[in-house]
């Protein structure tokens, strides 16, 4: 009985735009399984209807291309106003590890660190290091990352590579001159 109102429930889940052409092949599936869902576990009985269905239900608020870029702007606006803890739920609502989306990854990066949720943002920090991005940027936020950790050396080392992709940049020179006075060569 529970496996067969857990099917049912599938008929309000929004399945990657295709819900109408979901339904009906739930439903027929529903009607082909009836004798046997009471035999069935609920997770085999929900698992099968998905099968049948050839559906996968939407993961998340932020599935269509235009309110995931929304929702990572907003994301950002929140940094702007130093709200990261709000800002990380946002961002990770865009679901970016999921998506691989660089500027979703960037800035749960950057809003993890500030929330001291440096696993999280190592994970991002990975995952942009697989991608091609803006490496002198990567490079000087990792850098930031590990001063708030308190590793001196490691931010050390990240900020020369920094410098190495892009030796103008004002934002990198800035954290290398506060790297310097946090902690003056070692």
């Amino acid at each position: 009985m529970a496996g067969l109102l857990l099917l049912r429930l599938l008929f309000n889940i929004k399945i990657n735009n295709r819900v109408a052409v979901c339904r009906d092949k739930i439903r027929q599936g529903l009607t082909k399984l009836t004798g046997t869902i009471s035999t069935m576990g609920v997770a085999r009985c929900l698992a099968l209807g998905l099968l049948l269905a050839g559906c996968v239900p939407a993961t998340g608020p932020a599935t269509d291309p235009a309110t995931a870029a929304a929702t990572v702007s907003q994301g950002y606006t929140l940094i702007g106003q130093k709200d990261y803890a709000k800002a990380k739920t946002t961002l990770q609502s865009a679901q970016p590890f999921r998506t691989g989306d660089r500027r979703a990854l960037m800035g749960l990066a950057v809003a993890s660190d500030m929330t001291g949720d440096f696993r999280t943002a190592d994970r991002a920090y990975k995952e942009l290091l697989l991608r091609e991005t803006d490496r002198a940027m990567l490079f000087n936020n990792m850098a930031y990352s590990y001063m708030l950790r308190g590793d001196y050396a490691r931010a050390s080392a990240y900020l020369a590579e920094a410098r190495r992709h892009d030796a103008a940049n004002v934002t990198i020179a800035n954290n290398a001159a506060m790297l310097e006075r946090v902690a003056p060569l070692q």
